[in-house]
């Protein structure tokens, strides 16, 4: 009788990795409109156009001596209102016009991902033959 025996043992381990990042910004911007109005006889001259300012038409039909309006910012501008003055027919209506300073808009965002496995596999085996001769 002979008997052969055979054993076998294995590890594999197999690791992979990976990583991905993506972002996106977005910025919104403003757009500037310039218009003009005459004013009416006996009025005075409006305030000089200006980024962001927002001069409304009662600046156009203001009346000397005590005319006035109130000026501010567009939507989308940052910044006070004030009254300026009518004085003077035909003249430049007085005051201090507001400073307005354009506000931006700005979203970013990012996405960021990563994957690891890692697979190990063992297996063992025992295989025995009997071999019988007569």
């Amino acid at each position: 009788t002979t008997t052969l025996t055979s054993t076998s043992t294995g590890t594999d381990t197999t690791g992979t990795s990976s990583s991905s990042t993506t972002g996106t910004r977005t910025t919104s911007t403003d757009t500037t409109t310039t218009s003009t109005t005459t004013p009416i006889p006996g009025a005075c001259v409006g305030p000089a156009a200006a980024d962001g300012l927002e001069i409304p038409s009662a600046c156009a039909s203001a009346l000397a001596p005590d005319g006035n309006c109130t000026v501010g910012c567009k939507a989308g501008y940052l910044g006070s209102e004030a009254v300026l003055y009518c004085y003077v027919a035909d003249e430049v209506m007085e005051g201090e016009t507001p400073t307005c300073t354009a506000t931006t808009s700005t979203t970013t965002s990012f996405t960021s991902s990563s994957t690891s496995a890692t697979l190990t596999t063992t297996s063992s085996s025992t295989v025995s033959w009997t071999s019988t001769s007569t």
